[in-house]
């Protein structure tokens, strides 16, 4: 049940601008960490219905999971991807099995429109927040202490709102980033891309596994098709210039200079289609997109201070790997949780600095991927063609490139390791009274497979009936590791009791810490644990410090010194 819209606030710790799945993920995480002052406005006087984003990945489906009922919703209506088949016009070229690689507890995508996941989440937002619709923000003032915003509201009545930050989650032309006068940099690709979501009038063999995403590889260019609920489908097309000479405009131009795109009608968007996946034929067609690819990243993604931007705001790129919402949706977490241990006051306001510094390398890496991924697919040359797909089919289906693309695909891969936060403290032991055990230690932190600080926590492997994944808090990982990696064990009996001492000297910022034992071997082998040690988790689920053996003062020093907690 939705609250009832009100007047919008005058005073509020966060102004969201823009409702799509960033600033809804962004609310959900302030809300859940109990900061519920928080205004979201949009300019569209209700929510838009349109496919747009088809996939939900692991990781985001991990993050989402702490916001109650909306993974559950999700889950009622989406379709699950568990592979990626490869196609060219004689068939199937391979198959990537994606969920037996995926390292996660969702071995899959959920499949569904855009237009559904933002109603999960606003299901869960306006039990708290009321979104103001048809409301524009028109310009801001900063100070040092807050940021000054008019809006227009729905009744055209301007009001200025104070908050101690705003946020641009409004899209790639960001009323916010041009307000903050922040550099859009990048290019329009060559060529244009149609997207369709369609009912078939029969089944169509080529998309018979509803299962997985399909990849056609035609001569003609790539593209790129997903099921969708209630027996439908959504393809996305590369065209190049040549065949899409007869959808655009001869006399109108577009804003970078080049003709204006046109719509295309229900026979055309068939050829389209039939030319670049097999013959098709459309019962219906619920929603199309007819467009130019913009490859481009923010010059920041923050003035320095109390405005933020998020989402496709400070990242735009071809939908070629489905990932754009989801990275949008993981702007929100990383950005919500720290601006809540501000506002909270747990920590300075330098820790919002970490949020740039950390999404902005995600989002150059990401565009950085999908131009070269673009670029690729909308070759012409009939002798890449044929050493893709040699290629395709001798790597496609073994373990290390199917496990390669479901990290990059789920996004489990995404890591802070260079970050500020994320910091590694081993203490060796003698080299003269304990040899064997500092030789081990060495080559694990130097050569073993192991979790390193800034690596998501493999939430998978840990009992769920003991750690909770829902904390507002940091959370401690103490591992019992092996009596013979370890000098001066403790027992867990001890562990535990360190474990409350943590919490105590951190004035609760740790929350909770779990003893996992040396017995869950499983947990142990996962995280590449040999000696006693601890992870300690930020709330968003990725590892801040790895300490080698347990020490509550180096946890306390990493909290004041990297976190910037103040009362410790």
């Amino acid at each position: 049940m939705t609250m009832p819209s009100a007047a919008i606030p005058s005073r509020v710790d966060a102004l969201i601008v823009g409702a799509g799945p960033t600033g809804l993920t962004l609310a959900a995480e302030l809300v859940r960490h109990g900061v519920a002052n928080v205004a979201i406005v949009d300019r569209a006087p209700a929510p838009v219905i349109q496919t747009k984003a088809s996939v939900l990945w692991p990781r985001s489906l991990e993050l989402l999971e702490v916001y109650d009922g909306v993974v559950d919703a999700l889950h009622e209506r989406c379709l699950r991807a568990r592979r990626a088949t490869f196609r060219d016009r004689g068939g199937v070229i391979n198959s990537v099995p994606l969920g037996a690689h995926l390292d996660s507890k969702y071995t899959y995508g959920l499949l569904t429109e855009q237009w559904y996941a933002e109603q999960c989440l606003a299901s869960f937002v306006e039990k708290h927040v009321a979104i103001q619709r048809s409301t524009t923000l028109q310009s801001y003032t900063r100070t040092p202490t807050a940021v000054h915003a008019t809006v227009t509201t729905a009744d055209g009545t301007d009001v200025v709102v104070e908050a101690k930050y705003l946020i641009g989650a409004d899209g790639a032309r960001s009323s916010v980033r041009k307000l903050m006068h922040c550099g859009f940099e990048g290019v329009v690709m060559p060529g244009q891309f149609l997207s369709v979501h369609f009912r078939p009038t029969a089944p169509i063999d080529a998309l018979a596994d509803l299962d997985g995403l399909t990849f056609f590889l035609f001569e003609n260019g790539a593209s790129f098709a997903t099921p969708m609920p209630n027996g439908t489908f959504l393809v996305a097309i590369d065209m190049d210039d040549a065949e899409g000479a007869s959808y655009r405009s001869d006399s109108e131009s577009d804003r970078h200079g080049l003709p204006m795109l046109r719509e295309l009608t229900h026979s055309e968007l068939e050829a389209v289609v039939s030319a670049h996946m097999g013959p098709v034929s459309f019962e219906s067609v619920l929603w199309a997109s007819h467009f130019r690819i913009n490859e481009r990243l923010a010059a920041a993604y923050d003035d320095g201070g109390r405005v933020f931007l998020a989402g496709d705001a400070c990242h735009c790129h071809s939908p070629l790997y489905g990932q754009g919402m989801n990275t949008g949706i993981q702007d929100a977490v990383n950005l919500g949780w720290k601006l809540s241990f501000v506002l909270r006051g747990f920590s300075s306001d330098s820790l919002l600095r970490t949020y740039g510094e950390e999404r902005r390398l995600v989002g150059d890496a990401l565009v950085a991927m999908t131009t070269r991924g673009q670029s690729l697919a909308s070759s012409r040359n009939t002798w890449f063609h044929a050493l893709r797909k040699f290629v395709l089919q001798v790597m496609a289906a073994t373990p290390l490139f199917a496990s390669k693309a479901a990290a990059f695909l789920g996004e489990t891969a995404i890591a802070y390791r260079g970050s500020v936060l994320s910091v590694e403290h081993w203490d060796k032991p003698s080299l003269v009274s304990h040899a064997s055990k500092y030789l081990r230690q060495i080559f694990r932190h130097m050569l073993g497979a192991r979790v390193q600080a800034g690596d998501r926590c493999p939430w998978h492997v840990l009992p769920s009936a003991t750690c909770p994944r829902d904390t507002t808090q940091c959370l401690a990982l103490l591992f019992e590791g092996c009596e013979d990696a370890t000098v001066a064990p403790m027992t867990t009996a001890q562990l535990s009791a360190l474990g409350e001492q943590i919490v105590r000297a951190t004035n609760g910022v740790v929350g909770t810490c779990i003893v996992v034992p040396a017995s869950n071997t499983v947990a142990n082998a996962r995280f590449g644990v040999g000696g006693q040690c601890v992870f300690l988790l930020r709330p968003d689920g990725y590892v801040g410090l790895r300490c080698e053996p347990v020490s509550v003062e180096c946890i306390v020093d990493y909290l004041g010194a990297r976190l910037g907690v103040l009362k410790l």
